[in-house]
């Protein structure tokens, strides 16, 4: 099937730090599937973000248990790239990301949800906490995207979901000890499923929440520096070519 390959190939380029041709490849597809977006504009983003807010202001938790799930094949492959384009936006070209987000959450409404309609709702809440400064919206589409893994039965996405809210969301209005926790078990269950990037990620965000947690200095020392260490060990066994490791003597 030629969009699973092309899906692959963009999973591919983006784990190698190719993301220009992963994106160039993206924007590609999406447009022979229908989809372009515009060049964003402060004005642009800003209305598009309160037309989304005013469309789910109504949805509520009952709602989401309840909804259809995406099952046209075209609209899923659309969906999917779009969430993986979402991965891309967040580190090369963040302004568009509440465009994509938002455009995601309208198709999911209208042709229903998937897994990957979560990264949607999380590009809002993330817009919403940056641009608009609603910490309450944010927590609320955040904290609602917890209940995607189980209305999916996908485990996978429990750590992905659970990364964002702890690490960007939930200390605005939970004490922080609350999250800390979380996000080292989160951080585990990341490398688990494969996701390096954001694994790392919620690792030095782990380290960080310590700091502010009431934890013994001492104790976050020996946690920080074994995080570190566990991460530079990973990235080595990445980085490191196959061709300059020694073969195995059978």
């Amino acid at each position: 099937d030629k969009l699973q390959a092309y899906y692959c190939l963009v999973r591919f380029l983006y784990s190698t730090s190719n993301s220009n041709q992963a994106m160039e490849i993206t924007r590609f597809i999406l447009g022979e599937l229908g989809v372009t977006f515009p060049e964003p504009t402060p004005d642009l983003i800003y209305q598009e973000l309160l037309s989304t807010k005013s469309l789910i202001a109504n949805l509520s938790q009952q709602d989401f248990l309840k909804a259809r799930r995406l099952t046209d094949k075209r609209m899923q492959w659309t969906i999917r790239f779009m969430h993986n384009f979402l991965r891309q936006l967040f580190t090369t070209k963040i302004g568009s990301v509440p465009l994509v987000a938002c455009r995601m959450i309208r198709m999911s409404l209208g042709y229903g949800y998937s897994c990957d309609s979560t990264s949607g709702f999380l590009g809002y809440a993330w817009a919403t906490l940056i641009i608009l400064h609603d910490i309450e919206e944010a927590y609320k589409w955040s904290k609602m995207c917890l209940l995607f893994p189980e209305f999916f039965r996908s485990p996978a996405l429990l750590p992905k979901t659970a990364f964002f809210f702890h690490t960007f969301i939930s200390f605005l209005k939970e004490p922080i000890q609350a999250s800390c926790d979380v996000l080292r078990k989160t951080r585990q269950d990341l490398l688990m499923v494969g996701d390096i990037q954001e694994g790392h990620v919620a690792g030095f965000f782990h380290c960080k929440q310590m700091l502010f947690a009431g934890i013994d200095l001492a104790n976050v020392d020996d946690r920080c520096t074994s995080t570190t260490l566990e991460m530079v060990s990973i990235i080595r066994d990445l980085i490191i070519p196959i061709a300059f490791r020694k073969p195995l003597l059978l």
